[in-house]
Formats: C-alpha cells, sequence, structure tokens
C-alpha cells in the first residue's frame, strides 16, 4: 500500500489535492487511512515535503502538486512503538 512504500522509502512523492497551498519546506504527518472501515490506523510518518510540482502541467490535475518528500534522518521502519515517536516531526506545517 501507498503508507508501507513511504515508510520504506520507495515511494519518495506524494500526489495531493493542493488545499493547503504546499510548499517546499513544509513539514508533513501522513497519517495510515483505512477507507473501507472509515479510520485511521494510529500509525504515520513525518516527512518534509523537498519539491513541489503544480498541476496544470505534465498531466497533472490543476488544483493538484506532486510533492517530493523526504524522511528525517532519524526515520525507522516498520514502526514499532506508534505511542513513543520522539523525535518525529509535528503536524504543523512551516
Amino acid at each position: 500500500n501507498f503508507f508501507e512504500a513511504i515508510g520504506r522509502g520507495d515511494k519518495p512523492f506524494e500526489v495531493r489535492k493542493n488545499d493547503r497551498g504546499f510548499a517546499e519546506g513544509d513539514r508533513l504527518l501522513l497519517h495510515e487511512w483505512f477507507p473501507e472501515q472509515r479510520r485511521e490506523s494510529g500509525r504515520w510518518i513525518a516527512c518534509t515535503v523537498s519539491y513541489v510540482l503544480h498541476g496544470g502541467q505534465f498531466g497533472i490535475e490543476p488544483g493538484h502538486v506532486v510533492m517530493g518528500i523526504r524522511l528525517p534522518d532519524n526515520h525507522q521502519w516498520p514502526i514499532v512503538d506508534t505511542d513513543n515517536a520522539e523525535g518525529q516531526f509535528s503536524a504543523e506545517r512551516r
């Protein structure tokens, strides 16, 4: 799944509707989501936006972005303890 691929470092990008004005340097907190059950798993991944490609070009729908994302140097996978995630980024964008 997408979440696992990001965690392993296999998917260094994220495609999103640009409803937040994403920019390079933003810090994201990506939560694992189960759409069938309409709930989060409790697992999350912190990352930093390293590049933003805006829609309306290269076949990307207008109003959407493809973001390059970088995992922190201290990223560990798989997540073992979701209650003890010291050193990870906060959910705030900067």
